[in-house]
């Protein structure tokens, strides 16, 4: 699980989360990951983890790690996934993760895929019946008008004869 976006929701009171991890803190861990601690060396990193977003919002939140291999758990036991309200899946090898996705699919869990390599990354949704409105749709003129322009703005607009003048004279007034 991505604990920066976990921390993200965490935060205004997601309610539950459930972190599985089966790897032990290592010290690569300490440079590239918020929520775990030097003293925290050899233990589950889900626990870890868990622990210290739980932290962040003690009174509206309830956290759970399971230490387990994911790709273990999405091939073994793949109804583990399916009481979820949303699963989010980092770093996961393409066979693991196209099985945990046709699990959310028929379960109908929305899946956040999320994938990391130094600077570069990217992310991957998969919904159903997701819909998009576009309230501000797109217009082959932006009206950048001032209702009140200023004084000195106006009288310099005023100074310009637009009626009579040009094209060409009309393309280069500013």
């Amino acid at each position: 699980m991505a604990t920066e976006t976990l921390k993200n929701l965490v935060l205004p009171g997601l309610g539950r989360f459930t972190v599985l991890d089966g790897n032990m803190i290592c010290a690569e861990d300490l440079g590239n990951n918020f929520f775990v601690r030097p003293a925290d060396l050899g233990r589950p990193r889900a626990e870890a983890v868990t622990e210290l977003l739980l932290e962040m919002n003690p009174e509206d939140c309830v956290g759970t790690a399971v230490v387990a291999d994911p790709s273990t758990v999405i091939t073994n036991d793949p109804a583990f996934f399916t009481g979820f309200t949303l699963v989010i899946a980092t770093q996961l090898p393409p066979a693991p993760l196209a099985a945990l996705a046709a699990t959310c699919w028929a379960a109908r869990v929305p899946l956040l895929a999320l994938r990391s390599v130094g600077y570069l990354g990217s992310l991957r949704l998969q919904l159903q019946g997701h819909e998009v409105v576009d309230s501000k749709p797109d217009t082959l003129l932006h009206d950048l008008r001032m209702a009140t322009p200023f004084t000195r703005l106006q009288a310099h607009c005023d100074g310009y004869d637009l009626a009579g003048i040009d094209d060409k004279d009309h393309a280069h007034v500013p």
